[in-house]
């Protein structure tokens, strides 16, 4: 089976990455609020979520993108992710730090690690 390959667009048209795509619906962005604690800097995030599927069934568009600011002690995030879709093995979380012009993967969860 042949690979397919696309690129996410921005406001920025220097942001775009690229993926495989899965054959799931693109995730609801997730809902994320601010924690005490934590060592991020100051400033505002961004993140984005795709599900994914192993065996080679790639990953899904991203997700709209979910901002917070973070300080005044409140340096530490949490997600709510939405519900993995049937197929789907878990989800992929890519963020934006302050300064920054591309979102990195930041963290794997599959769905046998819990959420």
């Amino acid at each position: 089976m042949p690979q397919l390959w696309g690129h996410l667009e921005w406001a920025d048209p220097s942001r775009t990455w690229d993926w495989t795509p899965a054959l799931l619906d693109r995730p609801d962005p997730p809902a994320i609020y601010a924690v005490a604690g934590g060592d991020l800097e100051d400033g505002d995030y961004d993140y984005a979520i795709t599900f994914f599927q192993d065996a080679g069934g790639g990953e899904t568009e991203a997700s709209d993108v979910s901002t917070i600011s973070l300080g005044g002690g409140d340096n530490s995030a949490e997600f709510i992710l939405p519900p993995l879709p049937t197929g789907a093995d878990g989800w992929k979380i890519y963020r934006l730090v302050p300064g920054e012009t591309d979102l990195y993967l930041l963290a794997i969860q599959e769905e046998a690690d819990g959420r």
